[in-house]
This record gives structure tokens, C-alpha cells and sequence, in this order.
């Protein structure tokens, strides 16, 4: 992060001399599109519980002590991809109007 080496950022850390020994890194990262539905965290550990050797129990939110920006590959991107297609399908079912449930499979079908 090249804020570590800015002596007028709040982010300055003195300990870093150059980019070798640098302890913090900068992601950028920009938005694409908001889902229609949210897979939270318990929904992700109880999938990881019921498969330990899935997909989903490989990515990197499960390796790291806090929950942050972390790299998927494709594999792990398009399981994602595809429970959040299913509880949408699933929301489409149970509880919504007809006029709602075809929307939210409109968006579906676009994911």
C-alpha cells in the first residue's frame, strides 16, 4: 500500500523501507452489481459444515481470522453464483407476490 510510505498519511508506517518489506498490501476493488438476495455468513458456514470438502469450505473467508475482501477463483465465484441463483428460487416459491416472483426470476435468470 503505498500509503505506508506517505510520511503525511494517516496509513505512514515507519517500519516500512520499500515494497520487500512492506506488511501492508492495497486491493482495489469496484462495484459490478448489487444481488437481489444476500447468502450470509451462517448460510456459507453451515454449506462449509455439510460439505467440508466442497467448494465453498475452500475459499479464503474461512481461512483468515476476520471477515474481509478475499480472492475466489472461478470455481468458487460460479458456486456462489449458483446458490444465490437457488435461494432466489427458492424466495420465488415461498412468500412472494406473482407479480414479485416473476422479477426476482427475471434477475435470476441474469446472474
Amino acid at each position: 500500500d503505498a500509503s505506508a510510505f506517505d510520511k503525511l498519511s494517516e496509513y505512514y508506517d515507519a517500519k516500512c523501507t520499500g515494497p520487500e518489506d512492506c506488511r501492508w498490501v492495497s486491493v482495489l476493488v469496484e462495484f459490478e452489481q448489487k444481488f437481489p438476495v444476500v447468502l450470509n455468513l451462517k448460510e456459507l458456514k453451515e454449506i462449509k459444515e455439510n460439505d467440508p470438502k466442497g467448494v465453498i469450505a475452500g475459499i479464503g473467508l474461512f481461512k483468515q481470522s476476520r471477515l474481509s475482501v478475499v480472492p475466489l477463483t472461478e470455481e468458487e465465484w460460479d458456486e456462489l453464483m449458483r446458490l444465490i441463483r437457488r435461494k432466489m428460487e427458492l424466495e420465488v416459491d415461498f412468500g412472494e407476490s406473482e407479480d414479485e416472483a416473476k422479477k426476482t426470476a427475471k434477475k435470476a435468470r441474469k446472474i
